[in-house]
């Protein structure tokens, strides 16, 4: 099978536990999450639909993926020998939300599906994001900021 995906695919494939469970529970799904587009073999699907379809999330995964993504950029910003700003990283999660929510056909696999939206979820969303942004900083950042990594 590794002669027929791309070389890229080795480039960006990295292990996280939620691609190994979901290799576990389905093999299928797995290939076209995260294989599909970089497989070079005679296809029975569109890869192109693939890449496009990888830009949206699940409701359900939007908060935990933005909230990951605040993060990664504050933890880039140490590794840049510059300070974290839990300030900064609350204005751009909620800016983040506030995009997603207006963007919502272009982003949330169930608006792509037909389903609407209503305001009181981006609103839980912008609340409990906040709040896990603000753990981040006042407990996981001061047990980690001092390691060597």
């Amino acid at each position: 099978m590794s002669s027929l995906l791309d070389s890229r695919f080795f480039e960006k494939n990295e292990w996280s536990f939620s691609r190994h469970s979901l290799w576990t529970q389905c093999k299928r799904a797995y290939f076209f999450q995260y294989m599909g587009t970089y497989y070079t073999g005679k296809k029975e699907y569109d890869s192109l639909r693939l890449w496009d379809l990888k830009k949206y999330n699940s409701k359900i995964f939007l908060q935990g993926s933005l909230v990951h993504e605040i993060i990664k950029n504050q933890l880039g910003q140490h590794k840049l020998k510059r300070p974290l700003n839990e300030e900064s990283a609350i204005n751009q999660y909620l800016k983040l939300v506030d995009e997603k929510q207006t963007f919502a056909d272009a982003y949330i696999v169930e608006v792509l599906n037909g389903e609407s939206i209503d305001t009181a979820f981006f609103g839980k969303i912008k609340t409990d994001g906040v709040a896990q942004i603000k753990t981040f900083f006042s407990v996981i950042w001061p047990n980690l900021k001092d390691l060597e990594y």
